[in-house]
């Protein structure tokens, strides 16, 4: 994409100086739950082939940049990670994802402690087979942030690190419109709903989140987990939740798809689910 120089007018003094942003809309894919795996239960042998179909789609889009948002595995294996990767390199764009609770675990709910949550050991096998679980990056002149969902109100010390470095990356807004990419939705329907739940943040880390999307200028929220489409608008943030690529919940009911994502110059964001058909 080519960039032009523009005097970004309305930003604090420290943001008045001339900076590269598009000069037209900038198109991003969003998908979510491939849940890639080699199992034969239930739906589990549909997966490959219904994500070549959403890559198919997704390329003949034209997109400069594929996020995906986490459970791109079904449970985390090398060989499941290993068969990801191949499909991915069909991608003509790059392709940027953060994990979700199939990959390395899930949230800690207080109280209710599982062998299915986050640990260390899998967050660190996460990274060496996949990369950082949390980045900042920029590309068509969008600025990206991806977080490792499951690491909040964890207590472990790689949460304590990610909230460090999220707080500087937030510490103001950037000159470039900012996407916050992450597997857990921070909430389901309104920011003071409960936790203890399986779908969303439990809500101090939530709250602390959406605190730091506001100061640091965050223009949408990117989710998936819940397998079904879900777009909200709090307080100048744009919720989006992606359609699943896998399978929908409940099963038989749910559309599955992606969804294609459109960021102006000037920070709009817009969102149009694209659905996929067996």
């Amino acid at each position: 994409m080519v960039c032009a120089a523009l005097l970004l007018i309305g930003l604090p003094a420290w943001a008045q100086t001339s900076t590269n942003v598009p000069n037209r809309p900038a198109r991003v894919a969003l998908l979510s739950d491939l849940h890639v795996t080699r199992g034969t239960k239930e739906e589990q042998p549909f997966h490959q082939g219904r994500l070549e179909r959403a890559l198919a789609a997704v390329n003949a889009e034209n997109v400069d940049l594929v996020l995906i948002a986490g459970d791109l595995t079904e449970n985390g294996t090398r060989t499941e990670f290993a068969d990801l990767r191949k499909q991915l390199q069909k991608l003509r764009a790059p392709v940027w994802y953060v994990p979700g609770n199939h990959d390395l675990g899930g949230k800690v709910v207080a109280g209710k402690k599982t062998d299915k949550d986050v640990t260390p050991q899998r967050v660190d096998t996460f990274e060496w087979r996949m990369g950082s679980s949390w980045f900042s990056r920029e590309q068509a002149c969008v600025r990206v942030i991806g977080l490792n969902a499951s690491l909040f109100g964890s207590g472990l010390k790689a949460e304590n690190a990610m909230w460090q470095w999220l707080e500087n990356e937030l510490a103001q807004p950037a000159p470039q419109p900012t996407l916050l990419l992450m597997h857990y939705p921070p909430f389901t329907k309104k920011p003071n709903e409960p936790g203890g739940v399986y779908w969303n943040l439990e809500p101090q880390p939530r709250q602390r989140l959406l605190q730091l999307a506001h100061q640091g200028g965050v223009r949408a929220i990117l989710s998936g987990h819940v397998h079904t489409e879900n777009v909200l608008r709090q307080d100048g943030i744009l919720f989006v939740t992606t359609p699943p690529v896998a399978f929908g919940l409940p099963k038989g009911r749910q559309y599955r798809g992606w969804t294609l994502l459109t960021v102006t110059p000037q920070g709009e964001v817009q969102s149009e689910f694209r659905y996929l058909v067996d």
